[in-house]
């Protein structure tokens, strides 16, 4: 869902300094280096939260969230990393540590300088910090909680996967470092659901959704290894013929997903290479 259609929506009413920082936001994912976090993966977050605000639990606690907030907070919370992309172990496993911190930091900074309200800048603030993956403390505010659930949620969406695909598959060259990178990010992010997730009944499916999408996952690393021992063996040949048949098979032809993935996480792209 696009910004503007869910400020609409929503009914969400912005001053003319916290507009300018919400275009900024999204003139930044536009740009990212990073196609894990652009500007699709903010619109299918909204998109998520549209569809959770509808379910009879948000309307429960719908007079505790403060939806400007949490709109500021899906807008910025990865602006930080849009010009950053980890092609090895350790950027990513840093990338990873420092996210709430980095992202965090670098929105307060912005957020000062275009005079944000205090209060509204420390609420954001803090739903940034604590939507990273790992959390040394609970989690205090219902924001930052919904931020958490939203951006896990995106995790397992195919277009996301297609991305990624795309990127490792056919823009990039081969690299062994991508193998050792992914392996380490299924390790990372195909652990248990984070304790604040369990916080939402609408947010169970995602124990699911995990499951099926790392074995998925670890599914196309085997053949992107492949590709890796090929390329180090010199076997120019069987590496081309076997780099034609993953394009032909993820990129012109994505194998379907289970069902259970595409009916919480619609497509939002066109699958052309």
């Amino acid at each position: 869902m696009l910004p503007q259609k869910f400020l609409e929506k929503h009914q969400i009413e912005l001053t003319r300094e916290e507009l300018a920082l919400c275009r900024m936001a999204t003139a930044i994912m536009a740009h990212s280096i990073d196609p894990f976090h652009d500007s699709s993966h903010v619109h299918r977050m909204l998109g998520y939260l549209d569809e959770f605000i509808q379910t009879d639990e948000f309307r429960r606690i719908a007079h505790t969230i403060n939806l400007k907030v949490l709109f500021i907070a899906i807008l910025w919370h990865d602006c930080w990393r849009a010009d950053k992309d980890a092609k090895h172990c350790i950027s990513l496993l840093w990338q990873t540590l420092y996210e709430g911190m980095g992202a965090s930091r670098y929105f307060s900074k912005v957020a000062k300088r275009a005079h944000l309200d205090k209060n509204l800048r420390a609420a954001v603030k803090y739903a940034i910090k604590r939507h990273s993956r790992f959390q040394l403390f609970p989690i205090r505010t219902v924001e930052a909680k919904i931020l958490r659930l939203v951006d896990t949620l995106d995790m397992f969406n195919p277009d996301r996967t297609y991305l990624l695909k795309r990127k490792y598959f056919l823009e990039q060259p081969i690299n062994p470092s991508i193998y050792r990178a992914g392996k380490i990010g299924l390790r990372l992010f195909g652990k248990k659901n984070p304790k604040a997730i369990h916080d939402f009944e609408w947010a169970q499916k995602i124990s699911d959704l995990r499951a099926m999408y790392v074995s998925y996952g670890y599914q196309v690393l085997e053949e992107y290894k492949k590709l890796c021992d090929l390329l180090s063996e010199q076997q120019s040949k069987e590496f081309e013929q076997h780099l034609n048949y993953l394009r032909e098979r993820y990129l012109n032809n994505p194998d379907p997903l289970p069902e259970s993935i595409y009916a919480f996480a619609p497509h939002t792209l066109e699958h052309q290479t």
